[in-house]
């Protein structure tokens, strides 16, 4: 195995398989982006997180924190 630098500062580094393309992904934090999701009354119902696949560019749910 080969030792990488993946980034500097990051806590935790996390994987997940892209559904569509089947890329296992590596990322921290900082690459999550998140936007709120509201239900059929309008009301805020949490954050939908994901990341974009760089393969095949389709958006990736994840369960990390920010």
């Amino acid at each position: 195995m080969t030792v990488k630098i993946i980034g500097r500062g990051e806590r935790e580094v996390h994987r997940v398989t892209c559904e569509r393309c089947g890329s296992v992904l590596e990322f921290s934090g900082a690459d999550v982006q998140s936007e709120p999701q509201y239900n059929g009354d309008g009301e805020y119902a949490g954050e939908r997180r994901w990341i974009d696949c760089p393969q095949c560019s389709s958006q990736v749910s994840v369960e990390t924190t920010t």
